[in-house]
């Protein structure tokens, strides 16, 4: 995933809703990331920092939860959440390239099945938006 891409994306969104509500300043904003998306917070708030500079998101904080990736087997029913000490290198590059590598990485730990569900673990959105008018 391109951090500096998504650190564009959520300023011009929250610039957005800033403009909106005649805001001068964004204070915080906070972000939900679903695990599967691999994202390397670090270098997101990095690039968040440097492409805010001379704007309303300039000094902002960028508060990042992450969302952990939850699946049910479609044989047996069983609920889980992902490990990521458990997937290896290889698997989580299948993961960010593309969902449909799901069905070969991910197995139901109870019955061994590879027929399972992301209940979540792919969302990506702005939760809040703290701004100074």
């Amino acid at each position: 995933m391109n951090e500096g891409y998504i650190a564009q994306s959520i300023i011009d969104a929250i610039l957005e809703v800033a403009s909106k509500r005649n805001a001068t300043k964004i204070k915080s904003a906070t972000i939900v990331i679903g695990q599967l998306k691999f994202i390397d917070k670090e270098a997101l708030t990095k690039a968040f920092k440097a492409l805010s500079k001379k704007t309303a998101a300039e000094g902002a904080e960028l508060k990042i939860k992450v969302k952990t990736a939850e699946f049910k087997c479609k044989n047996c029913n069983f609920q889980w959440r992902l490990n990521e000490e458990l997937i290896n290198a290889r698997d989580i590059i299948l993961l960010q390239l593309s969902p449909e590598y799901i069905n070969q990485v991910i197995k139901c730990p109870i019955c061994m099945s590879k027929n399972c569900e992301v209940l979540s673990g792919y969302e990506m959105y702005i939760e809040n938006v703290e701004i100074i008018i």
